[in-house]
């Protein structure tokens, strides 16, 4: 009692475990038979504890067995990390227990740390096994045991004696850190029946990538039979087969699991990468899995179970076809509750897949999913992210739901959010649809086509973004559907808003929300087709009655709100209609229905339609409105854009009641409130607002008044003239008509004449009269009659309402002599066949010296363009051009950057060393800048452009011709003194940087004080502008400096002239190629004006493109073949015993030439000794 009273239990514990390892005999092994002699002791009750010390590597030859009659402890352990236990043999015919190197049974504790394995073991009825630090090439086996593993690395071999890597039969404990690399022979990484395992940060890798095409049996990754397990902190990857078992993955078989903080990816297969059975318990949290794909239809995670998730990301690639060189098929569902399953699902984040479904329900199976962000989505096939199909009973719970950038690609029925079409009760709270999209033309967002006991429950819901051509929501058959606090906003449809077929039953709208419908249609661009737009809130097909309670409908766009296919009943409470248009009307009244209409405390404000903006009756023979009524409701700033700011009727509407009504500020081009056929047709209105003074009638604005019916007479005028040439403007025309439209005929019966009439031939005056300014004749010479009449409506009786006005065409008077003389000319404007006589005026002069010759069009001369001759044309280069000298500059400025590598990395081999690599490398540098001016000019000129080719190209000659002039000053005075004195290397360098300051100086000039007007412009003969760097005002200075530096450079060259080619550099060469390219630089630059932009372009190039391989090829490339042969020495070990010899050779040449005095004749053997690289 004082044991546990004092909790002294753990500290005689470890007091115990102390005193055992005190205990225990130490062996060092070394060979194999020691091994097998000191554990075969246990068999025969020798020992009691011991701890094998592995001091060399040991390979057995064949099986130690072992099974122990008493309880033994054993510690095996190599002395270092690298002590291998190797497996010799192997019976590859025989599959079964006699391929294991060693089976341990009947232990009480067995401990294993810091060894290699190489081969098989099997641990049996070991009451505490540990593992530590164990690097095995081959499988283990583990049954009837209590383990404890951490750091076990298992690399499986093709011959096993299991298809498992690892195998638990009947084991408990924790295994951690374990790394699996399974081979293609592997069935099962890890495998366990009847054991309560916890696997703690563990790697599991496959060989999918080796086996995608032998097609092997099974390579699965977990199977857990019967089983309690708990996987946290792995990563499953590279696994998969072409059977058609579920789980190769994960599979749960009667067991319960945990999976905690894994990524599960990479993975291929004709079934389930995760499966969970009827019997078993799958919890999953804070987990990713990635890259699944298969060849068929499958789902990630197939629930027939219980699963709970909470934190979960799924996604593949959406931009591949084919993984490891096999297709890939869109997978059914991310994550499927089949059978009678449950499945609850948090905090999950879907994306970038391919899929028929994100949540599938099936059978008598329930989902629940709370915190779900789903996006960018291919849907395919059948279903939606939230899918049902033959469920019976089955529950699908939504909340908080979020779904962005759907595409559905589903050639059938299909959603973008929600499929439902079997007996389910569907309820969603809190989701919200960000863009959604489908290429067919059957794609819906919501496809409720289910069984009679189906409920779906949508509350606070928005839809967003929303562009497909079918129904948002299609309700062919079910018991019930409720939408409330629904949102529509920035969708688009060609159909309807909700549609509801035969047998879609109970509908219950309440707070919908309905903005931006069809935005990208305004009333401008709906033409007088019907097909323009056919969109509608609700087409409903059965005689079920509607109530919807507070609708709000902005700035959206229907051909109506309700498509009758039967006589509905409609009650509206509440609701705000506001900045909408309809093209036909809200509300049409449709032959046959008795339709119902019932509108209370409802707000109509500034809708625009093409007649009667609210309520329309266009059946002439229609008295079906009986029951129908607007109660208490407000009508303001309405608009139709023909007849009746709020009712169109040419049916019987005399039954149709406004009661307590207020009408502000309405507007039509024909009766601000009503247009009626007749006065009898005309609604009612309580109060009555056609007597009262004080009625409700406010500032409406129309051709009448608030109230009009059909119009009976037209007056017109008088003509001006009658005569016109073909498109001349008919005078100003004053008539008193409502609407009207004007036509014109030949007046001689048997005349192949032609007219046309433009301009605005249909229109109406707002007031008592009007004037018509905008009619042209197009006709060919002959009279014709011009007829105004007016435009009725309905059924009336015909009378006089035409007014004809007969009007002669002229011949165009064209001077056919001199056309640039004539003030007339005929051109086929608005007519194929037809002649307009149009004058010629020019509203603008002429720019440039141009002529009129038509109107708004002048003839210009050369070098101008445009109507007024007032655009400049701008000279187009020759591109073939440019890419030839881009190529050839590409290629000799990377050969350039080349050499300048090779000098810097060998510049201290003597070769190198002897040339000067500071001249070599300044003379590349040169080179690099000269080649960069080739790109450079094909440029637009600019201030910055022009000075950064004058830096290039002076600093490109100093580099160059200085490191020239210096080399060539050096050979001179050596040749010129008595004594063969040699210029040193400090006062070489001192001449070359005083010609580099004398160029930076002259730049420094141009940059600073001779900086204006740097880009001019100039004309080719053919009129084209360009423009140009200019030259400069001090331009002379630098080319005197040039031609000062180029006789120094020939005076050199000529002293030099007697050497002996191989006693001095190839200077000459170089000297008269720089001589060439600064002349014909110096040309360019003068001469710019007047030459063409290519041809300046083309000199410079071509005179570069010369100039520097030339330089290059002399002054570098040359000195290059001692790199060439010093690496051509090292290969054969022949540089450096030549090297020497050469060296000593050169050196006794020299000792002779100072010896004999002989000045004059051994003064070109002094040269080529200091020029011997």
């Amino acid at each position: 009692m004082h044991l546990i009273k004092y909790n002294l239990i753990p500290f005689l514990w470890i007091i115990f475990k102390i005193l055992s390892i005190v205990n225990a005999n130490t062996i060092n092994i070394s060979d194999s038979e020691s091994f097998e002699s000191e554990l075969t002791k246990c068999k025969e009750n020798e020992i009691g504890k011991a701890k094998l010390i592995i001091t060399k590597n040991i390979t057995l030859t064949h099986q130690i067995k072992i099974k122990c009659q008493k309880k033994v402890n054993i510690d095996i352990e190599g002395e270092n990390k690298n002590i291998h236990i190797n497996q010799k043999f192997y019976n590859r015919n025989n599959n079964n227990n006699n391929n294991y190197m060693m089976i341990l049974n009947k232990f009480d504790e067995i401990n294993i740390k810091n060894i290699k394995f190489d081969g098989n073991v099997y641990y049996n009825n070991i009451k505490n096994l540990s593992i530590d630090s164990l690097f095995i090439t081959g499988n283990i086996y583990i049954k009837d045991s209590s383990i404890s593993l951490n750091g076990v690395n298992i690399v499986s071999k093709d011959y096993k004696t299991e298809p498992v890597a690892l195998k638990l039969i009947n084991s408990k404990g924790s295994i951690s850190n374990l790394n699996i690399n399974a081979s293609s022979e592997i069935n099962y990484a890890i495998y366990t029946e009847d054991s309560s395992i916890k696997f703690y940060t563990i790697n599991l890798t496959g060989s999918l990538d080796k086996i995608v095409h032998k097609e092997p049996n099974l390579h699965r990754c977990v199977s857990f039979i019967r089983s309690v397990n708990e996987i946290w902190n792995a990563t499953i990857w590279n696994f998969g087969d072409f059977n058609t078992y579920h789980g190769y993955m994960i599979n749960l078989m009667n067991s319960k699991c945990i999976i905690k903080n894994c990524t599960i990816h990479d993975g291929y297969s004709s079934s389930d990468p995760i499966y969970v059975d009827e019997t078993s318990v799958l919890m999953i949290s804070n987990s990713k899995i990635y890259n699944i794909y298969s060849n068929t239809t499958i789902a990630t995670v197939r629930n027939i179970g219980v699963t709970d998730i909470n934190g979960l990301e799924i996604y593949n690639d959406l931009n591949t076809n084919y993984y490891l060189d096999l297709p890939i098929w869109k997978i059914s569902a991310s994550l499927g509750s089949y059978q009678s399953a449950n499945m609850t699902v948090s905090n999950l984040y879907a994306h970038d897949l391919k899929v028929n479904s994100v949540l599938f329900l099936l059978d008598y199976a329930s989902i629940t999913a709370l915190n779900v962000t789903i996006e960018n989505i291919e849907l395919y096939r059948y279903g939606a992210p939230f899918s049902t199909y033959n469920t019976k009973k089955g529950i699908f719970q939504l909340e908080n739901i979020t779904i962005k950038n759907i595409i559905q690609r589903g050639e059938i029925e299909c959603g973008i959010f929600f499929w439902q079409t079997s007996t389910t009760a569907v309820t969603v709270k809190n989701a919200t649809v960000d863009f959604g999209m489908a290429e067919s033309r059957k794609s819906m967002v919501i496809y409720y086509d289910a069984s009679d006991k189906s409920e779906m429950n949508l509350t606070n819901v928005e839809f967003r973004n929303i562009h497909i051509n079918d129904n948002i929501i299609e309700f062919r058959k079910g018991n019930s559907l409720s939408l409330n606090n629904v949102k529509f906003i920035n969708c688009s449809t060609d159909t309807a808003i909700l549609r509801v077929k035969r047998y879609g039953e109970n509908i219950s709208l309440k707070d919908i929300y309905v903005e931006n419908f069809n935005n990208d249609i305004s009333y401008d661009n709906i033409t007088s087709s019907i097909e323009q737009i056919s969109s509608t809130f609700m087409d409903r097909e059965n005689t079920k009655s509607i109530d919807i309670t507070n609708i709000t409908m902005k700035n959206s766009t229907f051909y109506e709100l309700f498509h009758q296919n039967a006589a509905i009943n409609v009650l509206i409470k509440n609701g705000n209609f506001e900045n909408n248009i309809f093209y036909n009307s809200a509300i049409n009244i449709i032959t046959n229905f008795n339709s119902k209409f019932m509108i209370e405390n409802t707000i109509f404000k500034s809708n625009v339609a093409k007649d009667g903006t609210i309520i329309s009756n266009k059946d002439v023979y229609n008295n079906n409105n009986k029951y129908s009524y607007f109660k208490n409701c407000t009508f303001e700033n309405n608009i139709a854009k023909n007849r009746g700011g709020i009712i169109y009727s040419i049916g019987d509407s005399s039954e149709l009641i406004f009661r307590n009504c207020k009408f502000i500020n309405n507007s039509a081009t024909i009766g601000s409130i009503s247009y009626s056929r007749t006065k009898d047709y005309e609604p009612k209105f309580i109060p009555d607002i056609y007597s009262s003074s004080d009625n409700v009638l406010l500032n409406g604005k129309s051709y009448g008044g608030p109230f009009v019916t059909n119009p009976t007479k037209v007056i017109c005028q008088d003509l001006n003239k009658y005569s016109f040439y073909s498109g001349e403007s008919i005078d100003s025309i004053s008539y008193e008509l409502i609407f009207f439209q004007v036509t014109a005929s030949s007046v001689e019966s048997n005349s192949n004449s032609h007219i046309k009439l433009k301009g605005k031939t249909q229109s109406f005056c707002w007031n008592d009269s009007c004037s018509l300014n905008d009619i042209s004749i197009i006709a060919d010479k002959g009279t014709y009659n011009i007829i105004f009449e007016i435009i009725k409506y309905g059924n009336l009786n015909q009378f006089n309402s035409k007014k004809n006005f007969t009007i002669t065409v002229n011949k165009c008077p064209v001077n056919e002599d001199d056309y640039l003389k004539s003030k007339y000319y005929v051109k086929n404007i608005d007519d194929d066949n037809i002649k307009s006589c149009i004058l010629k005026k020019c509203d603008y002069d002429c720019k440039n010296d141009g002529i009129c010759i038509e109107k708004n069009k002048c003839q210009c001369r050369i070098g101008w363009k445009g109507d007024l001759c007032q655009i400049h044309p701008s000279y187009t280069t020759i591109l073939i051009l440019r890419h030839i000298y881009f190529f050839f500059g590409l290629i000799e400025l990377i050969l350039v950057l080349i050499l300048i590598y090779i000098t810097i990395y060998f510049k201290n081999l003597k070769e190198v060393k002897l040339a000067k690599p500071f001249f070599m490398l300044s003379i590349l540098l040169g080179i690099v800048l000269e080649l960069c001016i080739i790109f450079l000019v094909y440029f637009t000129p600019s201030k910055n452009l022009c000075l950064t080719i004058l830096w290039f190209r002076y600093m490109g000659n100093a580099f160059i011709y200085g490191s020239i002039l210096v080399k060539c000053y050096q050979i001179s005075n050596i040749y010129n003194t008595r004594k063969f004195k040699v210029i040193s290397n400090r006062k070489a360098r001192v001449f070359y940087f005083i010609i580099v300051i004398i160029h930076f100086a002259i730049l420094i000039i141009w940059t600073f004080i001779d900086n204006k007007d740097y880009v001019d412009h100039s004309y080719t003969k053919d009129g084209e502008e360009y423009l140009y760097c200019k030259n400069r005002v001090t331009s002379f200075i630098g080319n005197i400096i040039s031609l000062i530096f180029i006789i120094v450079g020939f005076n050199e060259i000529y002293i030099t002239r007697y050497i002996p080619k191989n006693f001095k550099e190839p200077l000459g060469v170089p000297m008269y190629i720089y001589t060439f390219f600064i002349l014909t630089d110096m040309f360019v630059t003068y001469y710019s004006k007047n030459l063409s932009p290519d041809t300046i372009k083309s000199l410079q190039c071509i005179s570069t493109l010369i100039f520097c391989p030339v330089i290059v090829y002399n002054l570098n490339y040359k000195k290059l073949n001692g790199v060439i042969n010093y690496c051509y020495s090292v290969i054969t070990n022949d540089y450096e015993n030549n090297g020497n010899e050469r060296v000593k050779q050169n050196m006794e040449i020299t000792n002779n030439i100072y010896k004999s005095k002989v000045i004059e004749n051994n003064r070109y053997s002094v040269i080529s000794s200091i020029n011997w690289a």
